[in-house]
């Protein structure tokens, strides 16, 4: 691949070789220097797609500009956290105080209960794919359990916390606010099951679908730390999509097995989303640091 260096201060006269490179970044980032690839390419690590024109690249040459970029990368990542949280929060109050019906199984109270019900009453109950998703939970339980062995042998051979791989620190630590979490809305009951569970005596919790949580919020953390683990580009690849299916049959066939309402798996996607967005933002700012360091 063939690179040219341009500098902003040169006139147009003189990079009329350079074409693809528009005028208009010239004069945004006048007195930075930039490298552009003379033949097409792809998202590359540094290379700023926003000002790729005409089959191009521009590489900015500047640790200013690079360093600003990759904290506005960090800022949406944090804001859509929050936006999703924000979400989360605002469908429990919907549920809480929007279309209130005895609508559950021994008259319990449901939420938005005419949209819930219309639902779960097309679907029906299906314990088929109950058991499936039940085992793909066991798969994330598992996957979880290999990251956290990791974990402990790093620990043991060097005898230090502080010296454990910060991507196995950070995704213990998503771990234990998942669990939280899961027992918090135990506890916190926003929503009634729309059936008495096999072997229970009364509803059980429903909301937000918790297996939903743990299986989108561990999946989705896996398909971003596995590459640091598998430099094999092919099994890596294979990984994330293995992750992707399970956490796609996991959320149709929570909706479809009817053991909860429409809105517990909404809530379970919001809540995944939100914490898979901080997780994601938490570690493009330790990386950052780290690069410093």
């Amino acid at each position: 691949m063939e690179y040219a260096l341009v500098n902003c201060n040169k006139t147009e006269e003189n990079t009329k070789e350079y074409a693809a490179f528009p005028c208009r970044m010239k004069e945004a980032f006048r007195g930075t220097e930039f490298v552009v690839s003379l033949c097409g390419c792809r998202q590359l690590p540094g290379w700023h797609p926003g000002i790729r024109k005409a089959g191009a690249c521009i590489r900015v040459g500047s640790k200013e500009i690079r360093k600003g970029i990759r904290l506005m990368k960090q800022s949406r990542k944090w804001v859509l956290s929050g936006v999703m949280l924000c979400m989360f929060v605002l469908l429990i109050i919907l549920l809480k105080s929007v279309d209130v019906a005895a609508v559950g199984p021994e008259g319990t109270v449901i939420g938005l209960s005419h949209v819930n019900a219309a639902f779960h009453d097309g679907t029906g109950v299906n314990m088929t794919w109950y058991k499936i998703t039940q085992g793909l939970g066991l798969v994330t339980i598992a996957t979880a359990g290999v990251f956290a062995c990791i974990g402990v042998i790093q620990l043991i051979q060097r005898k230090s916390l502080r010296k454990v791989d910060p991507a196995i620190l950070r995704l213990g630590a998503l771990y234990v606010l998942v669990m939280i979490l899961y027992v918090f809305f135990e506890k916190f009951i926003v929503n009634y099951r729309p059936i008495v569970m096999p072997g229970a005596d009364t509803p059980e919790a429903s909301f937000p679908s918790t297996h939903t949580m743990l299986v989108c919020t561990v999946m989705g953390s896996t398909m971003m730390a596995i590459g640091q683990y598998l430099p094999n580009m092919k099994l890596r690849t294979g990984v994330r999509l293995v992750c992707a299916i399970i956490i796609g049959v996991t959320v149709v066939g929570r909706l479809l097995c009817g053991v909860h309402w429409l809105t517990d798996i909404f809530g379970g996607l919001l809540i995944s989303a939100s914490l898979l967005f901080m997780f994601s933002a938490f570690a493009d700012r330790m990386n950052t640091s780290e690069q410093r360091l």
